[in-house]
């Protein structure tokens, strides 16, 4: 979740940095597309839930009425070029994903405060990393080639975000270091 916000707020100093200048009009449709990262990251297991139960038929329609509500979502956006269309798609992926959840929630009777409590201290985080890294971004644009501000954003949004979640839920952290040194040997 840290590197979909962090990403977003740092599109123009990533497409400045790694691409040429014929990509910075890819910032704004790659800033959309990050708020759709994140819905992804959290449903992303729900078809294997449905298949699990033995609903595989379930995530069949579900991706059906996906692609309909695509193909809808994007012809009234085309009007609105690119970055309109790749909106309309992310709007339609929250729209539809509580149907996901719902078929879930059937099989296995997950509440949605327990599916997305989960999210609770990673969204804080991101959250308070992104304004920190904001507040940076704006104070070195009017000094900085977008390089800079790229290797000074990245650090300082890592470091904001892992103070973050030690002030919300400093045990989720020491989880973390110890998974860490668990993969590191």
């Amino acid at each position: 979740m840290p590197l979909f916000i962090g990403g977003a707020v740092l599109a123009p100093q990533l497409f400045g940095t790694l691409f040429n200048q014929s990509y910075a009009g890819a910032a704004p449709i790659f800033r959309v597309l990050a708020l759709l990262g994140l819905l992804q990251a959290g449903f992303y297991f729900n078809g294997a839930v449905m298949s699990a139960m033995g609903r595989p038929d379930w995530q069949l329609g579900i991706n059906g009425l996906n692609a309909a509500g695509n193909v809808g979502a994007m012809l009234l956006a085309l009007p609105y070029g690119v970055v309109g269309v790749a909106a309309a798609y992310t709007l339609r992926a929250y729209l539809l994903a509580p149907v996901s959840f719902l078929a879930v929630r059937h099989l296995i009777g997950v509440a949605w405060r327990d599916y997305l409590g989960i999210y609770r201290t990673p969204l804080l985080a991101a959250a308070v990393m992104a304004a920190g890294v904001w507040a940076l971004r704006a104070l070195l644009l009017e000094q900085a080639i977008p390089s800079v501000v790229l290797l000074a954003g990245v650090p300082a949004g890592a470091a904001l975000y892992t103070l973050a979640v030690w002030v919300i839920e400093p045990e989720r952290l020491a989880r973390l270091q110890g998974l860490a040194k668990e993969l590191a040997w």
